[in-house]
């Protein structure tokens, strides 16, 4: 989109968002550094809010419409709603919901041939092994070797 000196620039969303920036930043300022807050911090913000309406009326005469928070929510409930069609019209997929087979959506799922809880589970692996014949290596702490009694002398072996 090209400039447009006719398109209308949205002065009291502009100014709405300026001044919830202002109050949080305020804010801020005060909570972090309450020995130089003061009117120079105020005016900052003032100065930087001048600056910020300047640019934001100049991106709206070249198209730039700032969202409202109930266009935003509607357009994220559109999406999801989107995304949750397209996942139950896949093949193997129907009935899950966002968390996958928990949730509310749980009806929908296949309950004849193989219960999903009843997987096989998987080989132990190297990382995942645990238990009597996993050899945990010595504490760098210790100073002993594997092959050393707790007094620091070499182990007996049967």
């Amino acid at each position: 989109m090209g400039f447009d000196a006719k398109r209308p620039v949205p002065w009291k969303r502009l100014l709405i968002m300026f001044g919830v920036y202002a109050v949080v930043a305020n804010i801020f300022l005060y909570l972090t550094d309450r020995t130089h807050y003061g009117a120079t911090a105020m005016a900052g913000t003032l100065i930087g809010g001048v600056f910020y309406l300047a640019l934001a009326s100049v991106m709206a005469k070249f198209g730039w419409a700032p969202k409202s928070m109930a266009e935003s929510r509607a357009a994220r409930v559109q999406t999801i709603a989107a995304r949750e069609a397209a996942r139950a019209s896949r093949p193997g997929r129907a009935g899950r919901g966002r968390r996958g087979t928990r949730g509310s959506n749980t009806a929908a799922l296949p309950t004849s041939g193989t219960d999903i809880g009843s997987r096989a589970r998987p080989a132990p692996t190297r990382r995942t092994a645990s238990g009597v014949g996993r050899q945990r290596p010595p504490s760098r702490s210790s100073g002993r070797t594997s092959t050393q009694s707790p007094a620091g002398q070499p182990a007996k072996r049967p």
